[in-house]
């Protein structure tokens, strides 16, 4: 007899009971609902991984910038500009 998506009356009321999979047992839906905030977390890592990932970029792209703003400064002499592209 399968309980899933079965409902038990009790003193009148109704409780919705599911099977998990965790050895038969049977757990309301905020048990339910808990174990899905659970199951979030490695999203949660994803999202701090990704978070940081940004501040790499963000840094990244502000190096980039200063090399641009370097090289229109000596765009114009051709000996200052070829030893800033050598050194990179």
């Amino acid at each position: 007899m399968s309980l899933l998506g079965s409902t038990s009356k009790c003193g009148g009321s109704q409780h919705d009971l599911t099977k998990s999979s965790e050895g038969g047992k049977i757990m309301d839906k905020p048990q339910i609902t808990f174990r899905k905030h659970k199951e979030l977390e490695p999203d949660l890592r994803m999202k701090e991984e990704f978070e940081s990932l940004k501040k790499e970029m963000r840094s990244f792209l502000t190096k980039f910038s200063t090399i641009l703003q370097h090289l229109q400064l000596y765009q114009n002499d051709y000996t200052d500009f070829k030893y800033i592209v050598e050194g990179i």
